[in-house]
Protein backbone atom coordinates (compact mmCIF):
# COMPACT_ATOMS: atom_id res chain seq x y z
CA UNK A 1 0.00 0.00 0.00
CA UNK A 2 1.37 3.41 -1.01
CA UNK A 3 0.34 6.54 0.89
CA UNK A 4 1.16 10.20 0.23
CA UNK A 5 1.61 12.30 3.37
CA UNK A 6 1.55 16.10 3.16
CA UNK A 7 0.64 19.03 5.41
CA UNK A 8 0.74 22.79 5.96
CA UNK A 9 -0.21 24.09 2.54
CA UNK A 10 -1.20 27.50 3.97
CA UNK A 11 -2.94 28.68 0.84
CA UNK A 12 -3.22 32.45 1.19
CA UNK A 13 0.30 33.32 2.34
CA UNK A 14 1.29 36.18 0.05
CA UNK A 15 4.26 37.68 1.90
CA UNK A 16 6.94 39.02 -0.48
CA UNK A 17 4.56 38.66 -3.41
CA UNK A 18 3.44 40.99 -6.19
CA UNK A 19 0.47 40.87 -8.54
CA UNK A 20 0.98 38.64 -11.57
CA UNK A 21 -0.31 40.62 -14.59
CA UNK A 22 -1.46 37.50 -16.46
CA UNK A 23 -3.65 36.02 -13.71
CA UNK A 24 -4.28 38.92 -11.34
CA UNK A 25 -3.17 36.65 -8.50
CA UNK A 26 -0.32 37.10 -6.05
CA UNK A 27 2.95 35.63 -7.28
CA UNK A 28 3.33 33.97 -3.89
CA UNK A 29 -0.10 32.34 -4.20
CA UNK A 30 1.06 30.99 -7.57
CA UNK A 31 4.21 29.65 -5.87
CA UNK A 32 2.12 27.71 -3.36
CA UNK A 33 -0.22 26.41 -6.05
CA UNK A 34 2.73 25.25 -8.15
CA UNK A 35 4.04 23.22 -5.22
CA UNK A 36 0.57 21.81 -4.50
CA UNK A 37 0.19 20.81 -8.15
CA UNK A 38 3.49 18.95 -8.02
CA UNK A 39 2.16 16.94 -5.07
CA UNK A 40 -1.22 16.23 -6.67
CA UNK A 41 0.35 15.29 -9.99
CA UNK A 42 2.77 12.92 -8.25
CA UNK A 43 -0.12 11.23 -6.42
CA UNK A 44 -2.06 10.70 -9.66
CA UNK A 45 0.94 9.65 -11.76
CA UNK A 46 2.14 7.12 -9.18
CA UNK A 47 -1.43 5.97 -8.46
CA UNK A 48 -1.05 6.19 -4.67
CA UNK A 49 -3.60 4.29 -2.62
CA UNK A 50 -4.40 7.15 -0.24
CA UNK A 51 -3.71 10.87 0.15
CA UNK A 52 -3.31 12.01 3.76
CA UNK A 53 -3.38 15.73 4.56
CA UNK A 54 -2.22 16.48 8.13
CA UNK A 55 -3.80 19.91 8.55
CA UNK A 56 -3.55 23.66 7.82
CA UNK A 57 -5.07 24.00 4.37
CA UNK A 58 -5.23 27.78 4.48
CA UNK A 59 -3.39 30.68 6.09
CA UNK A 60 -6.52 31.89 7.90
CA UNK A 61 -9.66 30.33 9.33
CA UNK A 62 -11.93 32.16 6.89
CA UNK A 63 -10.21 31.93 3.49
CA UNK A 64 -11.46 34.12 0.68
CA UNK A 65 -13.34 32.57 -2.27
CA UNK A 66 -10.29 32.59 -4.53
CA UNK A 67 -8.23 30.58 -2.08
CA UNK A 68 -11.13 28.19 -1.48
CA UNK A 69 -11.54 27.70 -5.21
CA UNK A 70 -7.88 26.87 -5.77
CA UNK A 71 -7.73 24.42 -2.86
CA UNK A 72 -11.02 22.75 -3.87
CA UNK A 73 -9.85 22.33 -7.46
CA UNK A 74 -6.87 20.24 -6.32
CA UNK A 75 -8.89 18.11 -3.87
CA UNK A 76 -11.53 17.42 -6.51
CA UNK A 77 -8.84 16.42 -9.01
CA UNK A 78 -7.53 13.80 -6.58
CA UNK A 79 -10.98 12.50 -5.74
CA UNK A 80 -11.98 12.23 -9.41
CA UNK A 81 -8.79 10.25 -10.06
CA UNK A 82 -10.10 7.66 -7.61
CA UNK A 83 -7.64 8.48 -4.81
CA UNK A 84 -9.12 8.53 -1.30
CA UNK A 85 -8.35 11.89 0.36
CA UNK A 86 -8.24 12.25 4.15
CA UNK A 87 -8.25 15.80 5.56
CA UNK A 88 -7.24 16.31 9.19
CA UNK A 89 -8.14 19.66 10.75
CA UNK A 90 -5.23 21.92 11.75
CA UNK A 91 -5.10 25.01 13.95
CA UNK A 92 -5.44 27.30 10.92
CA UNK A 93 -8.57 25.37 9.91
CA UNK A 94 -10.20 25.50 13.36
CA UNK A 95 -12.89 28.16 13.91
CA UNK A 96 -12.78 30.41 16.95
CA UNK A 97 -16.42 30.00 17.93
CA UNK A 98 -17.96 26.71 18.99
CA UNK A 99 -20.33 25.31 16.38
CA UNK A 100 -18.83 27.14 13.41
CA UNK A 101 -17.68 25.11 10.42
CA UNK A 102 -14.01 24.58 9.64
CA UNK A 103 -12.56 25.81 6.37
CA UNK A 104 -12.73 22.26 4.90
CA UNK A 105 -16.08 21.07 6.30
CA UNK A 106 -17.71 21.80 2.96
CA UNK A 107 -16.40 18.49 1.58
CA UNK A 108 -18.14 16.55 4.32
CA UNK A 109 -21.32 18.58 3.93
CA UNK A 110 -21.42 17.87 0.19
CA UNK A 111 -20.63 14.20 0.82
CA UNK A 112 -18.00 14.33 -1.91
CA UNK A 113 -16.90 10.88 -3.00
CA UNK A 114 -13.42 9.82 -1.89
CA UNK A 115 -13.01 12.69 0.62
CA UNK A 116 -13.06 12.30 4.40
CA UNK A 117 -12.78 15.15 6.93
CA UNK A 118 -11.87 14.63 10.59
CA UNK A 119 -12.28 17.32 13.24
CA UNK A 120 -12.07 15.21 16.43
CA UNK A 121 -9.93 12.31 17.71
CA UNK A 122 -11.40 9.20 16.08
CA UNK A 123 -10.75 6.09 14.01
CA UNK A 124 -11.65 6.36 10.34
CA UNK A 125 -11.36 3.35 8.03
CA UNK A 126 -11.22 4.25 4.35
CA UNK A 127 -11.35 1.87 1.38
CA UNK A 128 -8.42 1.76 -1.04
CA UNK A 129 -7.76 -0.35 -4.10
CA UNK A 130 -5.42 -2.47 -1.99
CA UNK A 131 -7.81 -2.94 0.89
CA UNK A 132 -8.89 -0.90 3.91
CA UNK A 133 -6.63 1.66 5.58
CA UNK A 134 -7.21 2.43 9.25
CA UNK A 135 -6.55 6.02 10.29
CA UNK A 136 -6.28 7.19 13.89
CA UNK A 137 -7.00 10.88 13.55
CA UNK A 138 -5.78 13.54 16.00
CA UNK A 139 -6.84 16.96 14.67
CA UNK A 140 -5.77 20.17 16.42
CA UNK A 141 -7.17 19.77 19.90
CA UNK A 142 -9.79 22.04 21.39
CA UNK A 143 -9.01 23.30 24.87
CA UNK A 144 -11.65 21.03 26.43
CA UNK A 145 -10.09 17.94 24.78
CA UNK A 146 -6.55 18.47 26.08
CA UNK A 147 -6.96 17.22 29.69
CA UNK A 148 -8.41 13.87 28.57
CA UNK A 149 -6.40 13.21 25.39
CA UNK A 150 -4.33 10.48 27.07
CA UNK A 151 -7.45 8.54 28.04
CA UNK A 152 -9.03 9.18 24.64
CA UNK A 153 -6.05 7.77 22.77
CA UNK A 154 -5.85 4.76 25.10
CA UNK A 155 -9.47 3.92 24.25
CA UNK A 156 -8.86 4.42 20.52
CA UNK A 157 -5.75 2.20 20.53
CA UNK A 158 -7.81 -0.56 22.13
CA UNK A 159 -10.32 -0.36 19.26
CA UNK A 160 -7.75 -0.58 16.44
CA UNK A 161 -7.86 -3.68 14.26
CA UNK A 162 -4.34 -5.08 14.23
CA UNK A 163 -5.01 -6.89 10.92
CA UNK A 164 -5.44 -3.64 8.97
CA UNK A 165 -2.61 -1.25 7.96
CA UNK A 166 -2.82 1.66 10.39
CA UNK A 167 -1.60 5.24 10.19
CA UNK A 168 -1.95 8.00 12.78
CA UNK A 169 -2.57 11.42 11.23
CA UNK A 170 -2.01 14.24 13.73
CA UNK A 171 -1.77 18.00 13.58
CA UNK A 172 0.19 18.57 16.73
CA UNK A 173 3.29 19.90 18.44
CA UNK A 174 5.28 16.82 19.47
CA UNK A 175 8.05 16.98 22.06
CA UNK A 176 11.51 16.97 20.49
CA UNK A 177 10.48 18.65 17.24
CA UNK A 178 12.61 21.52 15.94
CA UNK A 179 10.56 24.61 15.17
CA UNK A 180 10.63 26.52 11.93
CA UNK A 181 8.53 29.62 11.14
CA UNK A 182 5.13 28.24 12.19
CA UNK A 183 5.16 30.43 15.30
CA UNK A 184 5.40 33.51 13.09
CA UNK A 185 2.13 32.66 11.31
CA UNK A 186 0.32 31.07 14.25
CA UNK A 187 -3.24 32.23 14.81
CA UNK A 188 -3.74 30.58 18.19
CA UNK A 189 -2.01 30.85 21.55
CA UNK A 190 -2.97 27.30 22.55
CA UNK A 191 0.00 25.00 22.13
CA UNK A 192 -0.32 21.58 23.77
CA UNK A 193 2.88 19.55 23.42
CA UNK A 194 2.41 15.81 22.90
CA UNK A 195 4.90 13.41 24.49
CA UNK A 196 6.33 11.26 21.71
CA UNK A 197 5.54 8.14 23.73
CA UNK A 198 1.82 8.97 23.56
CA UNK A 199 1.82 8.57 19.77
CA UNK A 200 3.88 5.40 19.47
CA UNK A 201 1.86 2.19 19.66
CA UNK A 202 2.46 -1.35 18.44
CA UNK A 203 -0.71 -1.29 16.32
CA UNK A 204 0.35 1.84 14.42
CA UNK A 205 2.60 1.46 11.37
CA UNK A 206 3.34 5.13 10.60
CA UNK A 207 2.65 8.49 12.27
CA UNK A 208 1.99 11.32 9.76
CA UNK A 209 2.44 14.70 11.41
CA UNK A 210 1.56 18.27 10.48
CA UNK A 211 1.97 21.69 12.15
CA UNK A 212 5.78 22.04 12.36
CA UNK A 213 7.11 23.44 9.08
CA UNK A 214 10.53 21.77 9.16
CA UNK A 215 10.61 18.26 7.67
CA UNK A 216 12.02 15.95 10.34
CA UNK A 217 11.89 12.44 11.74
CA UNK A 218 11.24 11.99 15.46
CA UNK A 219 11.36 8.19 15.52
CA UNK A 220 12.14 5.32 13.16
CA UNK A 221 10.30 2.46 14.83
CA UNK A 222 7.62 3.22 13.91
CA UNK A 223 8.39 6.22 11.67
CA UNK A 224 7.14 9.45 13.25
CA UNK A 225 7.52 12.04 10.51
CA UNK A 226 6.72 15.70 9.97
CA UNK A 227 6.21 16.17 6.24
CA UNK A 228 6.93 19.87 6.71
CA UNK A 229 5.38 22.75 4.79
CA UNK A 230 5.42 22.88 1.00
CA UNK A 231 6.78 26.43 0.52
CA UNK A 232 9.12 28.71 2.44
CA UNK A 233 7.23 31.44 4.25
CA UNK A 234 10.11 33.70 5.36
CA UNK A 235 13.88 33.83 5.70
CA UNK A 236 13.71 31.68 8.83
CA UNK A 237 13.09 28.76 6.44
CA UNK A 238 15.78 29.76 3.94
CA UNK A 239 17.91 26.64 4.46
CA UNK A 240 15.01 24.17 4.72
CA UNK A 241 14.00 21.82 1.93
CA UNK A 242 10.24 21.69 1.37
CA UNK A 243 8.23 18.75 0.15
CA UNK A 244 6.05 15.75 0.94
CA UNK A 245 6.47 12.12 1.97
CA UNK A 246 5.52 8.90 0.18
CA UNK A 247 5.01 5.93 2.49
CA UNK A 248 5.01 2.23 1.63
CA UNK A 249 3.33 -0.30 3.94
CA UNK A 250 3.87 -3.93 2.94
CA UNK A 251 1.45 -6.67 3.79
CA UNK A 252 2.68 -9.20 6.32
CA UNK A 253 1.52 -12.62 7.48
CA UNK A 254 -0.85 -12.70 10.43
CA UNK A 255 0.67 -11.68 13.77
CA UNK A 256 3.83 -10.33 12.12
CA UNK A 257 4.84 -6.68 11.98
CA UNK A 258 4.23 -4.92 8.66
CA UNK A 259 7.29 -3.44 6.98
CA UNK A 260 7.20 0.33 6.45
CA UNK A 261 9.38 2.49 4.19
CA UNK A 262 9.13 6.15 3.31
CA UNK A 263 10.83 8.74 1.11
CA UNK A 264 10.86 12.54 1.17
CA UNK A 265 10.17 14.27 -2.18
CA UNK A 266 11.00 17.98 -2.61
CA UNK A 267 8.54 20.46 -4.12
CA UNK A 268 9.62 23.21 -6.55
CA UNK A 269 9.47 25.77 -3.74
CA UNK A 270 10.71 29.32 -4.27
CA UNK A 271 14.31 29.73 -3.02
CA UNK A 272 15.15 32.39 -0.43
CA UNK A 273 18.62 33.97 -0.35
CA UNK A 274 20.42 36.21 2.14
CA UNK A 275 23.55 38.04 0.96
CA UNK A 276 25.76 39.51 3.71
CA UNK A 277 28.71 41.84 3.22
CA UNK A 278 30.95 43.84 5.56
CA UNK A 279 32.23 46.95 3.85
CA UNK A 280 35.92 47.72 4.18
CA UNK A 281 36.41 51.28 5.48
CA UNK A 282 39.18 51.77 2.92
CA UNK A 283 37.01 50.64 -0.02
CA UNK A 284 36.43 53.71 -2.17
CA UNK A 285 34.06 51.83 -4.52
CA UNK A 286 31.70 49.87 -2.26
CA UNK A 287 28.87 49.90 -4.82
CA UNK A 288 31.06 48.05 -7.31
CA UNK A 289 32.17 45.58 -4.63
CA UNK A 290 28.58 44.84 -3.63
CA UNK A 291 27.51 44.58 -7.28
CA UNK A 292 30.24 42.02 -7.96
CA UNK A 293 29.08 39.97 -4.97
CA UNK A 294 25.51 39.97 -6.32
CA UNK A 295 26.60 39.07 -9.84
CA UNK A 296 28.53 36.06 -8.54
CA UNK A 297 25.48 34.82 -6.65
CA UNK A 298 22.71 33.01 -8.47
CA UNK A 299 19.78 35.32 -7.70
CA UNK A 300 17.43 34.67 -10.63
CA UNK A 301 13.87 34.00 -9.47
CA UNK A 302 14.77 34.04 -5.78
CA UNK A 303 13.35 36.05 -2.91
CA UNK A 304 16.39 37.80 -1.50
CA UNK A 305 17.62 40.31 1.03
CA UNK A 306 20.94 42.09 1.46
CA UNK A 307 22.50 42.82 4.85
CA UNK A 308 25.38 45.31 4.85
CA UNK A 309 27.65 46.01 7.81
CA UNK A 310 29.08 49.52 7.49
CA UNK A 311 32.00 50.66 9.69
CA UNK A 312 31.74 54.01 11.45
CA UNK A 313 34.67 55.46 9.52
CA UNK A 314 33.53 54.46 6.03
CA UNK A 315 33.48 57.54 3.80
CA UNK A 316 32.64 56.35 0.28
CA UNK A 317 28.92 56.61 -0.67
CA UNK A 318 26.82 53.60 -1.66
CA UNK A 319 24.47 53.82 -4.64
CA UNK A 320 21.47 51.82 -3.38
CA UNK A 321 19.45 52.54 -6.53
CA UNK A 322 22.16 50.89 -8.62
CA UNK A 323 22.19 47.86 -6.31
CA UNK A 324 18.42 47.47 -6.60
CA UNK A 325 18.73 47.70 -10.39
CA UNK A 326 21.14 44.75 -10.43
CA UNK A 327 18.66 42.70 -8.37
CA UNK A 328 15.78 43.08 -10.84
CA UNK A 329 15.93 39.38 -11.74
CA UNK A 330 14.95 38.50 -8.16
CA UNK A 331 12.45 39.72 -5.57
CA UNK A 332 14.48 42.02 -3.34
CA UNK A 333 12.72 42.45 0.00
CA UNK A 334 15.13 45.05 1.33
CA UNK A 335 18.67 46.21 2.02
CA UNK A 336 19.46 46.30 5.73
CA UNK A 337 22.28 48.48 7.02
CA UNK A 338 24.10 47.67 10.25
CA UNK A 339 26.15 50.69 11.34
CA UNK A 340 29.14 49.79 13.47
CA UNK A 341 29.73 52.10 16.41
CA UNK A 342 33.16 53.39 17.34
CA UNK A 343 34.53 51.72 20.46
CA UNK A 344 34.81 54.29 23.22
CA UNK A 345 37.99 54.62 25.25
CA UNK A 346 37.45 53.74 28.89
CA UNK A 347 38.84 55.56 31.89
CA UNK A 348 41.54 53.76 33.83
CA UNK A 349 40.45 51.64 36.76
CA UNK A 350 41.71 54.32 39.16
CA UNK A 351 39.62 57.05 37.56
CA UNK A 352 35.92 57.83 37.66
CA UNK A 353 34.04 60.63 35.92
CA UNK A 354 33.38 62.35 39.24
CA UNK A 355 37.08 62.32 40.18
CA UNK A 356 38.04 64.45 37.15
CA UNK A 357 37.88 68.19 36.89
CA UNK A 358 35.73 69.63 34.14
CA UNK A 359 38.76 70.44 31.97
CA UNK A 360 40.35 67.03 32.58
CA UNK A 361 37.08 65.36 31.54
CA UNK A 362 36.99 67.48 28.38
CA UNK A 363 40.58 66.54 27.51
CA UNK A 364 39.77 62.84 28.06
CA UNK A 365 36.75 63.19 25.73
CA UNK A 366 38.83 64.87 23.02
CA UNK A 367 41.40 62.09 23.21
CA UNK A 368 38.70 59.41 22.96
CA UNK A 369 37.31 61.14 19.86
CA UNK A 370 40.81 61.54 18.40
CA UNK A 371 40.41 65.33 18.18
CA UNK A 372 43.87 66.87 18.11
CA UNK A 373 45.85 69.92 17.06
CA UNK A 374 44.31 73.29 16.38
CA UNK A 375 40.72 72.04 16.69
CA UNK A 376 41.39 70.60 20.15
CA UNK A 377 43.05 73.82 21.34
CA UNK A 378 40.12 75.88 20.06
CA UNK A 379 37.60 73.72 21.94
CA UNK A 380 39.62 73.87 25.16
CA UNK A 381 39.94 77.66 24.91
CA UNK A 382 36.19 78.03 24.32
CA UNK A 383 35.44 75.77 27.29
CA UNK A 384 37.73 77.76 29.56
CA UNK A 385 35.85 80.97 28.67
CA UNK A 386 32.49 79.34 29.49
CA UNK A 387 33.68 77.80 32.75
CA UNK A 388 35.53 80.83 33.97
Amino acid sequence: MTILHTADWHVGVETHGTIDPKTGLSTRLLDFLRSIDSIVDHAIKEKVDAFLFAGDAFKVRDPNPTHQREFSTRIRKLAKAGIPVFLCIGNHDTPMAHGRATSVDIYQALEMDNVWVSRRPEIVTIPTKRGPLQILSIPWLKSEDIPTIGETLHDLYEKLDNNIPTVTVAHADVAGAVYSSEQQVSITSQNHVFPLSLLIHEKVDYIALGHIHRHQVLSHAPPVVYAGSIERIDFGEEEEEKGFVVVGINRAPAKKKRRVSWMFHPTPSRPFLTLRHTIDATDQHPTKTISTMIEKASIGGKIMRIILTIPHDATAPIDFAAIRKICEGATLTGISRILEQQTRSRLSSTESPTSLSTMDALNAYLMAKNIKGVRARELVAAAEKLIL
